[in-house]
């Protein structure tokens, strides 16, 4: 039993994993790490738009 749910808890992550990558290739950008956007948007090397 313990094992069935573990197995669950994996698939679970795997799939809100590939949700996120959809996502985040639908709309261009990563809502899943607001810190490293915030370190691009400072970054002169990366201008905004």
């Amino acid at each position: 039993m313990n094992q069935q749910r573990w197995a669950a808890r994996i698939e679970t992550a795997a799939q809100l994993m590939l949700a996120e990558r959809a996502l985040e290739t639908v709309t261009g950008r990563s809502d899943c790490c607001p810190a490293g956007e915030r370190a691009v948007r400072r970054n002169p090397a990366f201008p905004e738009s």
